[in-house]
């Protein structure tokens, strides 16, 4: 059977100072972020509220007159921005039926699939991950780590594809009793952890004086998430997607290029930016060399975008 990533009907509904999201008739109410406790009853608790720290040398080069952040989300407990998405549809999860020692299945790769693998091995739920066969080995071996079971399947199939992972992932939980389907392209949960806390701790932490944000889009759900939050509560802040295109020189993973899915918004997003992947790995370079910031190319792509819109926008 196909693989339809736009298969959910996802709508957000704004009210007072949150929101609703709808997934295919059922609601996902916003949740205000609580202030994270001095001790943990478990590591999940010490996700978020990631520190922002302000690029120096880069931006002085450019002489720009404004200050650049970049949101850390490499301090979360699985090291990226996808544990948030990874916490939050397993808590829906959970509201729909899910019980421990249930089998999650989840077709997914790279951060995805190691935030999914750590909520499940903490909350006590079995772990089916299946990726595409080009996963790295380092991944597959945390993944394992953290007692997830990886099925590949063959690399270069598109999502509609009969022979994709996510219609092999279908196929298994059809098969596999108790088990629940994780779709983070599906997922309403997925965009809503971001206006419920990845946006609001950016707002917070620089006093409600945003002028422009910049993010990298994969499946769209931080974007969409982010763009609402601002809309709805600081409407002034422009917020822009970066996305990659092919070229000769290596594709960024983390970054889209094609087809967007269900969770993807963009209705408030003020624009697009494109970025080359030559280029995007040229300034994860700097970042790491002169400021001192480990992080991968999507960032480095995010870092390109904003510097042109900053001048662009800030500086006439």
């Amino acid at each position: 059977m196909a693989y339809d990533m736009h298969a959910s009907k996802i709508s957000w509904e704004q009210h007072g100072d949150g929101c609703t999201v709808v997934q295919d008739g059922i609601k996902i109410e916003s949740v205000k972020q609580k202030p994270k406790p001095k001790w943990f009853n478990n590591i999940l608790e010490a996700n978020g509220t990631t520190p922002l720290s302000k690029i120096n040398k880069i931006t002085k080069e450019k002489a720009l007159k404004c200050n650049v952040y970049m949101k850390l989300e490499y301090f979360n407990v699985g090291g990226s921005l996808e544990d948030r998405a990874a916490i939050r549809m397993i808590e829906v999860a959970e509201q729909n039926g899910l019980k421990k020692g249930d089998t999650v299945i989840a077709p997914v790769s790279g951060n995805s699939a190691v935030g999914i693998a750590l909520v499940c091995a903490v909350k006590g739920y079995k772990c089916i991950i299946v990726t595409p066969d080009r996963q790295s080995h380092d991944i597959a071996d945390v993944l394992t780590a953290l007692d997830a079971q990886v099925i590949r399947t063959n690399n270069g199939k598109t999502p509609d594809s009969p022979d994709s992972h996510y219609a092999y992932a279908k196929i298994l939980a059809r098969g596999i009793p108790n088990s629940y389907l994780l779709d983070e392209n599906l997922s309403g949960a997925n965009a809503l952890t971001h206006y419920e806390t990845t946006a609001s701790e950016i707002a917070t932490a620089l006093k409600n004086k945003v002028d422009i944000i910049v993010v990298p889009v994969r499946t769209g759900a931080a974007l969409t998430g982010i763009s609402k939050y601002f809309k709805q509560h600081h409407p002034s802040t422009k917020v822009y997607g970066v996305r990659s295109h092919d070229s000769a020189y290596p594709s960024i993973p983390e970054l889209s290029t094609g087809d967007l899915p269900s969770v993807a918004d963009f209705s408030d997003v003020t624009g697009m930016e494109v970025v080359c992947a030559k280029e995007a790995f040229l300034m994860t370079r700097r970042l790491i060399r002169e400021e001192g910031l480990m992080v991968g190319p999507s960032s480095g792509a995010a870092t390109c975008a904003a510097l042109k819109v900053s001048l662009l926008l800030l500086e006439m």
